[in-house]
């Protein structure tokens, strides 16, 4: 399984990267913003996104929005500080920052289950 995280934070990327891969992700890309949050996905089609929202350049609302939008529905989880802002969008799965490995793992079988973001 491939997992695509899409998130600027120095530290919090590779955290999220560590846990996927104990929770058996196969590979993990990480995307600094939603410009290459979508040119990864297209390359290499994810079965997991995790999603911050606020990004220094776009938002990762946008880049799954466009994600979802060409490649299909895609289990996805906002991982964020701010899960006020994600108010406009009813269905979305949150995991709040700061995060645990259980609070990951968590959102990925909610993500799995559920209806796609």
């Amino acid at each position: 399984m491939h997992a695509l995280i899409i998130e600027d934070e120095f530290l919090t990327a590779p955290d999220l990267k560590g846990i996927l891969q104990e929770l058996g992700f196969e590979s993990v890309d990480i995307a600094l913003c939603e410009q290459d949050a979508v040119e990864a996905a297209r390359q290499r089609h994810p079965d997991f996104i995790t999603a911050d929202v606020r990004l220094k350049q776009g938002t990762g609302i946008t880049a799954l929005s466009t994600i979802q939008s060409e490649l299909g529905p895609i289990a996805a989880v906002y991982v964020t500080a701010t899960p006020a802002a994600l108010k406009r969008i009813p269905r979305a799965l949150i995991a709040s920052k700061p995060f645990t490995k259980e609070t990951i793992r968590g959102a990925w079988q909610s993500a799995c289950d559920g209806p796609p973001i």
